[in-house]
């Protein structure tokens, strides 16, 4: 969860993702579970069921889609985190690494004034 968070997704996104996911498999088992038997149907009565089988199916379809939609977008979000980590972890590197260089520049500096104030007093 934690490099989860460092991507910036959220908890509160994986928590949606995975409760989207629950409700489709819900809905899924729902659909596939048979009726008790008490009897032929009448035509209306299958009718019905026919309609609603479909619609829970169709629904359930949705909600799947919905859930694969919304779950390529977390990814391409933690993606998208993890390359800008990436870019300022080298701009940090770089801005290190400059520093080390002018802290040289500095140090060469120094002992070139050193040199020349002591050549100066034995003259």
């Amino acid at each position: 969860m934690a490099e989860a968070e460092a991507l910036g997704t959220t908890e509160a996104d994986m928590i949606a993702v995975r409760l989207s996911a629950q409700e489709v498999e819900m809905k899924a088992a729902e659909a596939s579970v048979a009726p008790l038997v008490q009897g032929p149907p009448s035509l209306r009565e299958s009718t019905r069921e026919a309609e609603c089988g479909a619609e829970l199916g169709s629904e359930a379809s949705r909600a799947a889609e919905a859930t694969r939609v919304e779950a390529q977008r977390l990814k391409e979000k933690a993606e998208a985190s993890r390359v800008e980590a990436q870019h300022w972890k080298e701009t940090t590197e770089a801005s290190r690494v400059e520093a080390r260089r002018w802290e040289q520049k500095a140090k060469e500096s120094e002992a070139e004034v050193t040199r020349a104030a002591e050549a100066s007093v034995a003259v």
